[in-house]
């Protein structure tokens, strides 16, 4: 039957989005520890940020060198999504190649999180509150603090919408969507509030 429950698919599409919450959050920390390792300022990864000692290694220090840094997560994630597109344009569909695109494009569901997690924020709060490296960057920048946020967050719902509603089957589509959505708040959860901490203090 088109579009049914089954509890053993959104079972297994769960644990994958489980696991890839938290490879996903570990290649976007690489991403700022590769490049302030490659500016020799000892980075250090964490289970959800890397730290790096700039006061040590102040001959080593400009502006630019950080923003970089900042802006490798994202990029690295950005990087993730848009190869997920071409190794899906690539492929038949539904082979396990095709299948890896799939995955790896919604790595962007980061950028749609950190979007609204902002906006609920700023609303609960009463004004607008946007962290993370994207409003950083965008300090550096001298930009709004939030324009870097929306613009890739309102690109990248798009693009996972189109995942969600053109690319997977329709036989899977709500199975998958509430999977996808159950593993990717349960890896966060695991993740960032009871195991990571203990993998990478």
């Amino acid at each position: 039957m088109l579009n049914e429950i089954r509890y053993t698919k959104i079972f297994y599409f769960s644990l994958i989005f489980i696991l890839l919450t938290v490879i996903g959050t570990q290649l976007h920390e690489y991403g700022h520890y590769l490049t302030a390792y490659y500016f020799n300022f000892n980075p250090k990864l964490h289970f959800a940020s890397v730290s790096y000692d700039i006061e040590s290694n102040s001959e080593f220090y400009s502006d630019t060198k950080v923003l970089l840094i900042k802006i490798a997560g994202p990029l690295q994630t950005l990087f993730s999504g848009i190869l997920g597109l071409i190794v899906i344009k690539r492929n038949k569909i539904r082979t396990k190649i095709w299948w890896i695109g799939i995955f790896l494009t919604l790595f962007l569901l980061r950028q749609v999180f950190v979007m609204f997690y902002a906006l609920a924020n700023s609303y609960f709060k009463g004004k607008f509150i946007f962290g993370g490296d994207e409003a950083k960057i965008a300090k550096i920048l001298g930009l709004q603090s939030g324009l870097i946020v929306l613009f890739l967050g309102v690109a990248s719902t798009l693009i996972c919408l189109y995942v969600y509603f053109v690319l997977i089957p329709k036989s899977i589509r709500l199975n998958f969507i509430i999977g996808s959505l159950i593993g990717s708040f349960l890896g966060f959860i695991i993740w960032f509030n009871l195991i990571g901490k203990f993998f990478l203090p």
